[in-house]
């Protein structure tokens, strides 16, 4: 079995920065980012290590509308310098900065899924990797990823794809792990998947997903049946995701398994991860990453 994008390119792995600083650019440019300072500052709570080492009375000043507008704007700016690869590295990392405090600012208020954090270690590893380059081009005096050493083991421009990938797979597993440890057999027999679709439909997300469709599931029992049945073999696939590495034909089932699944999930329980729908390019070797001959 041969490692995904082992033969990975110069050229798509710059195709893959600006896929992914791209996509953040157009995330954070969407973002009304400034209406947080509307909210009661009683419900804030920094997210994450870096705003948590803040002193307490800077908290305040995160949430004013000058700061949010100015961190939205240079998020931006630098995103869209690293995309146009002005001053690639500089821009890199610190744009990873700033979405950081972004992040944090974001998921202090109230709960936050983990939808967009695939997207963001994803930032994180290319900006690691372009500094890593930097260092060792000081050092020898050429682009570790100008040209693959023909005997080499590893190609350093596959090294951000598998970092990438193993991320976003290596989090469905322990998704997939927490839900059966803590649930146990009981969540394939029992009315634990109705329940959470009833519940979900009434309480997540109406301002944006209006329809409701668990009426309609519970008077069509065969739907309910169907999903229930589906379920036990998603989890599977979802705790064998990291397969995907190393086997084509498994990226093939996960690929068929697991798009239905966000999309079903969108619909009955109003959580759509359209991050990791897109991260799922990357399980294709063609197309996007491939070199133009």
């Amino acid at each position: 079995m041969k490692l995904i994008h082992a033969d990975a390119t110069a050229q798509g792995l710059r195709t893959l920065w600006c896929y992914v600083y791209g996509l953040w650019f157009l995330i954070v440019l969407a973002d009304p980012l400034a209406v947080l300072s509307d909210l009661p500052m009683s419900t804030f709570k920094p997210a994450g290590l870096l705003l948590r080492a803040l002193p307490d009375s800077l908290e305040p000043w995160l949430l004013t509308g000058a700061f949010l507008y100015c961190l939205k704007f240079a998020t931006a700016l630098l995103l869209l310098l690293a995309v146009l690869n002005v001053w690639m590295k500089t821009t890199s990392v610190l744009s990873c900065f700033l979405l950081t405090v972004y992040q944090g600012i974001v998921r202090g208020f109230g709960y936050v899924d983990h939808a967009e954090l695939a997207l963001l270690f994803a930032a994180y590893f290319l900006s690691l990797f372009a500094v890593a380059d930097a260092l060792v081009q000081a050092n020898s005096g050429e682009a570790t990823n100008s040209k693959v050493d023909p005997d080499s083991k590893v190609n350093p421009n596959s090294i951000p794809f598998v970092a990438i990938l193993a991320f976003l797979l290596f989090s469905y597993v322990f998704t997939g792990v927490h839900r059966l440890a803590h649930g146990g057999l009981e969540v394939f027999g029992s009315d634990t998947l109705k329940a959470w679709i009833v519940m979900d439909q009434h309480m997540l997300l109406q301002l944006f997903f209006s329809w409701n469709l668990a009426e309609w599931v519970l008077e069509h029992p065969r739907i309910m049946w169907i999903l229930e049945i589906a379920f036990p073999f998603q989890l599977l696939v979802e705790i064998l995701a990291p397969l995907c590495l190393v086997s084509r034909r498994f990226r093939y089932l996960f690929l068929l398994v697991m798009v239905p699944f966000h999309l079903v999930s969108w619909l009955f329980l109003k959580i759509l991860f359209w991050e990791n729908l897109l991260l799922y390019s990357l399980l294709s070797e063609g197309g996007l990453w491939k070199a133009r001959q």
